[in-house]
């Protein structure tokens, strides 16, 4: 008569002979040309571990996975997803320095994955806040990343009429967000000066800029429509006040007729 046996060895691929189950695994064909074995097979376990970091530390999380199982996400770890400062997490890798995608059911092996991360890009915006860098720009940006230690940023705006004092915030000495830089002006100032035909000071008084030069100031004596500017054009009240002026009054800027009257008559005018 002929012996058949299953050995251990004879186990498909990925998996392993139960021992501890009721195996029949020898005998002897008889005068049928037959005969019944029995083996139990088990599917081998191998270990997926998941190496990361969160807000604790360096982390280390192994999970045991039947061979031909799906691979288990890291949710089975309870985990959501690894934080890093600065990146964005994207997605597991079978290497540290390398993007491999992870298998998408479990080999006959051990799997390491490490998370995947791109770097979170951060923008300063410098706003001229109503004014105009030096090329006519309202706007100045720059793109950093987390931990980056931004560029000093050293152009001035300039605001018609406002003198640039600050920013409004300072800049940090390393990137962690974004960041916009408004800036802050201290009002011009100028001045208005009255003169006579010969430029003997009248009246002078500094002002804001903008402010709005009426007849009100105009020295007492002195007609209202009698005064130009330094380039020659005649000033006409009220003006708004842009830059530092000189009215000067015309030669007959304080000439008056003084009339009398008899009986309602003329009697004499002067000048």
């Amino acid at each position: 008569d002929e012996s058949v046996s299953i050995k251990e060895t004879d186990a498909p691929e990925g998996f392993y002979l139960d021992t501890k189950k009721d195996n029949v695994l020898s005998g002897v064909v008889n005068d049928n040309n037959s005969t019944v074995l029995r083996a139990y097979f088990a599917r081998n376990q191998y270990t997926v571990t998941y190496h990361y970091s969160d807000n604790n530390g360096p982390q280390k999380d192994i999970l045991n996975v039947y061979y031909g199982q799906v691979l288990p996400g890291f949710e089975a770890v309870g985990g959501g997803e690894p934080v890093v400062p600065g990146k964005e997490f994207i997605g597991w890798s079978q290497s540290e320095n390398e993007n491999i995608a992870p298998p998408v059911v479990m080999p006959m092996e051990n799997v390491d994955l490490y998370p995947i991360y791109e770097d979170i890009v951060y923008t300063y915006v410098y706003d001229a806040n109503g004014g105009k860098f030096t090329d006519g720009e309202t706007l100045k940006s720059f793109v950093y990343k987390y931990g980056d230690t931004p560029a000093e940023f050293n152009e001035i705006p300039v605001k018609a009429g406002h003198e640039f004092t600050c920013w409004d915030i300072e800049a940090p000495a390393t990137v962690t967000e974004d960041l916009t830089f408004k800036a802050e002006y201290s009002i011009g100032k100028y001045t208005v000066k009255f003169v006579d035909s010969k430029g003997n000071t009248l009246y002078e008084d500094t002002f804001d800029y903008g402010e709005k030069i009426s007849e009100e100031y105009i020295p007492d004596g002195y007609k209202a429509d009698a005064w130009t500017f330094e380039n020659g054009v005649k000033a006409e009240f009220p003006f708004v006040l842009e830059d530092n002026v000189v009215l000067t009054a015309s030669e007959d800027a304080n000439i008056y007729k003084v009339t009398f009257l008899v009986d309602g008559e003329v009697y004499e005018e002067y000048e």
